[in-house]
């Protein structure tokens, strides 16, 4: 398979599982991702940036970055979503919070910056309060 069918395929894909979570509310999104259940084309995290409110995908977010074992590309496209939601600009907090292509290793400063998220969520003002 050349570069550019595995494209082709990867993109078709991604349009299949975009148009799935078209059809989803937050609340079912949510609930494949607190299970786990990640489309290999990341089309689960645009799909939570467009849908997700900080009530509800905060805390669920949270506990993807925490994981330990929850992939470099996982957590990078989680915190996109989630700096997007909150609407947090600040790339070198979201760069800490991503962390090191190492998954088997939470580094200190890793778990330093998503305390320091987690204030920040806490003082974000909510949607729709």
């Amino acid at each position: 398979m050349s570069y550019a069918e595995f494209q082709e395929d990867f993109e078709k894909e991604g349009e299949k599982w975009s148009k799935k979570y078209d059809q989803m509310s937050e609340d079912e999104i949510l609930s494949l991702i607190k299970k786990g259940k990640w489309d290999w084309t990341y089309q689960i995290w645009f799909s939570i940036r467009t849908k997700g409110t900080i009530q509800k995908s905060s805390p669920v977010l949270m506990k993807v970055l925490r994981r330990r074992f929850t992939s470099f590309l996982h957590r990078k496209h989680c915190a996109d979503a989630l700096f997007l939601i909150a609407k947090i600009k600040d790339d070198e907090l979201k760069k800490r919070v991503t962390g090191s292509l190492n998954r088997f290793r939470l580094s200190f400063d890793r778990t330093r910056a998503l305390n320091e998220l987690e204030i920040k969520l806490k003082t974000t003002p909510q949607q729709g309060v």
